[in-house]
């Protein structure tokens, strides 16, 4: 049986390829804001002294929520790339069986 919609087997394949990198810069940038959190609290401890402890403990707290919110958000979108990526291909194999089927029922009659 031949392939057809090729185009959209690009275009799934692309998706599907987005959505890894997509996960990838999400956990870089991820790592990326921790550590200049962490590091931006260490260099700002003696601003922190000057305006009480409680400051720098804020930045780290502050860190841990962006990238908690940076996780959730890039793990949300990269997966809805990668499983729209998915759909096409499985909206291609449902057509492929239906073919398929419709052939051999017709040649049967």
């Amino acid at each position: 049986m031949e392939k057809r919609y090729k185009i959209l087997r690009f275009i799934g394949t692309l998706y599907k390829i987005l959505g890894i990198i997509v996960g990838c810069l999400t956990i870089i940038i991820m790592i990326v804001v921790l550590f200049a959190s962490f590091f931006g609290g260490l260099a700002s401890f003696g601003f922190g002294a000057r305006f009480g402890a409680g400051s720098t403990l804020l930045m780290v707290l502050w860190a841990i929520f962006m990238d908690i919110i940076i996780l959730l958000y890039g793990a949300f979108f990269s997966l809805g790339l990668y499983a729209f990526g998915e759909l096409l291909y499985l909206l291609i194999s449902v057509e492929e069986n239906t073919r398929g089927t419709y052939t051999i029922l017709s040649q049967k009659q």
